[in-house]
């Protein structure tokens, strides 16, 4: 398979490699969508010492099930999107459902654990999340939505109603969803600021 790696600062290069081999449980997703996120960027200009080359960066995305396990929840041809964060499932933090905190896994895509710029990931079966009615490029807006989504319903209906003005500090992708998001909650005024 293709797997775009990065290699050093400002330095990508597309390998051939193996398909992931499964492990018991396992998926194979063949990725359709991948978003680029800011920490992707960042990391390949040198600017976070979040990315650990050689690897795959990655971890906004969509694909289809290319393989399933027998008895898995879901079929081959289903469209899904990940959760790219592992979470051990025990520990205190997930089991109060912040398994996005979980100091177990390392995210898809950050410092040596390769990410979805590549045809094929192996994923186990708590990760995934089917969809239908989008597109994948859609699809692949799940992650970064999911972030603007826990901000803007933070905030209650009453703080929102109080609210004359809301400032959005930063408009790339998560601030545009934020705005998105507080326009359809209703918001009265929302400015959004960005470096030019």
């Amino acid at each position: 398979m293709k797997a775009l790696y990065y290699v050093a600062d400002k330095v990508m290069e597309l390998r051939d490699i193996p398909k992931p081999e499964l492990k018991a449980g396992q998926y194979l997703i063949q990725v359709k969508s991948n978003g680029i996120c800011g920490s992707d960027f960042e990391g390949y200009m040198g600017k976070t010492g979040r990315r650990t080359a050689p690897m795959i960066m990655g971890n906004e995305f969509s694909g289809i099930i290319a393989e399933a396990p027998k008895g898995g929840r879901y079929a081959v041809g289903e469209k899904v999107v990940v959760f790219p964060k592992p979470y051990c499932g025990v520990c205190d933090l997930c089991k109060k459902g912040m398994v996005n905190l979980c100091p177990e896994g390392i995210c898809m895509g950050v410092l040596d654990a390769n990410g979805s710029m590549c045809e094929y990931v192996a994923i186990d079966e708590k990760y995934l999340l089917p969809f239908d009615g989008i597109s994948f490029n859609e699809a692949a807006f799940t992650e970064p939505l999911a972030v603007a989504y826990r901000s803007v319903f933070k905030i209650s209906d009453e703080e929102l109603k109080e609210a004359e003005h809301i400032i959005i500090i930063g408009a790339g992708t998560i601030g545009l969803l934020v705005l998105a998001l507080l326009k359809y909650r209703g918001a009265k005024h929302v400015i959004i600021s960005d470096a030019t």
